[in-house]
């Protein structure tokens, strides 16, 4: 009623005619009314969650813990602000101002500098990592192996590098063929038992989420064969981060050629999107195999 006196008031034939109070068609047509002038006012594309996540004000918990190194016992006295968005899942978004303050509260400021340049250090060594990978995979394509190689020298030597390769690649161990197709199958089938609405709902995500299947009892050559680094078994050409391998590689290096999509039990429109890569990682030290899809 409120609404109808600001925006003018409410002309109907039977207020008109008998001066009576207007009858609830007229009641309810009017706020139909206002609700459409309403809508046409606000804007009409709907900001995006990760634009709204981006706010140089406000953090998610993950950000939270990685930028001012905080943990979820922290975290959680904190007030925060709801964000939820279709599709995307349900965040707690913190204000950095207050995060600060707990993050100079615990770890004081040098501590707080102290983290900040240890974590740099370790991002820099990552890159050298990266980079000694990365030449050495160029240097296997170039077909000079993951050796060492000097330049120029003699025919003689060129040739006994060359009976040196052989002979390595005559003692590099090789993945079993059936072991390789029964870890397949099993990727496969733990993939397969996550393609399902009931996998979505509990993430929240229905528009499409993340599955993650770990395999025990893994050989590193294994590994090696499934991403299509069967050449390189001592995994030179791959930086470790942590404990873990990574290597993105496509749905058909990971199950063969004659692999084009997987999809779930009974569900043919939920399956392993088959344009994006794959996240392979093994750890050595378990033998443990995870894959990320």
């Amino acid at each position: 009623k409120s609404n109808a006196s600001r925006e003018g008031s409410i002309d109907c034939r039977c207020h008109q005619e008998r001066k009576a109070p207007p009858c609830m068609s007229c009641i309810i047509t009017r706020i139909i009314h206002i609700t459409e002038l309403q809508n046409e006012k606000e804007p009409k594309t709907k900001p995006k969650p990760n634009q709204i996540m981006s706010s140089p004000d406000r953090l998610t918990a993950t950000q939270a813990k990685k930028e001012f190194f905080l943990t979820a016992d922290d975290l959680r006295p904190l007030p925060f602000h709801r964000f939820s968005f279709w599709g995307a899942g349900r965040y707690k978004l913190y204000d950095r101002d207050l995060l600060k303050r707990v993050a100079l509260r615990k770890h004081g400021r040098d501590g707080l500098v102290r983290k900040r340049l240890a974590r740099n250090e370790r991002e820099a060594n990552k890159k050298i990592k990266e980079l000694k990978a990365s030449e050495a995979e160029n240097a296997m394509l170039a077909g000079e192996g993951t050796a060492d190689s000097g330049g120029g020298g003699t025919a003689a030597a060129s040739s006994g590098r060359a009976k040196k390769g052989r002979s390595d690649a005559s003692t590099r161990p090789r993945a079993d063929k059936k072991e390789i197709r029964r870890l397949r199958k099993e990727i496969a089938r733990e993939l397969k038992s996550n393609c399902n609405w009931g996998f979505l709902r509990r993430k929240n995500r229905e528009n499409g989420a993340n599955a993650t299947i770990r395999i025990i009892r893994v050989e590193q050559i294994e590994y090696c064969k499934l991403i299509g680094r069967g050449k390189d078994p001592d995994l030179r050409t791959l930086a470790k981060r942590g404990a873990w391998y990574a290597a993105s590689v496509p749905l058909r290096t990971l199950f063969g050629r004659d692999v084009d999509e997987i999809s779930g039990n009974g569900y043919d429109d939920i399956g392993v999107d088959p344009k994006g890569d794959l996240t392979v990682k093994y750890c050595p030290s378990s033998q443990t195999l995870s894959v990320t899809a």
